[in-house]
């Protein structure tokens, strides 16, 4: 499904990591990925994303990215976390089966990751 969504940006899946719902063990799978070249993460979690000491946000942030925004105005949109991993875009939500429209929409723009200055978090 998410080879799919992905091929009308000409993007493909280089890579897939299955890793407990753990800081630690995610951290060091993004790590591994952006080493083998990755240009994009995206992370499926276990469980919606409500603040930055999720499981997700921490690892991205304990590899040394950042979280750029949560949430999105989108059905289901409040369950997106957007960030940079090591300067490459990321992406964070719960697995769903929906479609959540701003997470597709950077990567299909090839837009910069982050919010315009001047915008509140």
């Amino acid at each position: 499904m998410t080879a799919d969504r992905l091929a009308p940006a000409g993007a493909t899946i280089m890579a897939e990591r299955r890793v407990p719902h753990d800081e630690a063990a995610l951290a060091a799978a993004i790590k591994e990925l952006l080493g083998l070249g990755a240009e994009l993460v995206i992370v499926f979690g276990a469980s919606a994303i409500a603040d930055r000491r999720d499981v997700i946000p921490a690892a991205i942030t304990e590899i040394g990215g950042a979280i750029e925004h949560f949430g999105m105005p989108v059905d289901p949109g409040n369950l997106l976390l957007i960030g940079n991993c090591r300067r490459h875009p990321c992406f964070g939500r719960a697995r769903l089966r929906a479609l959540a429209g701003g997470e597709w929409v950077r990567l299909g723009a090839d837009a910069p990751v982050g919010r315009p200055q001047g915008h509140a978090r």
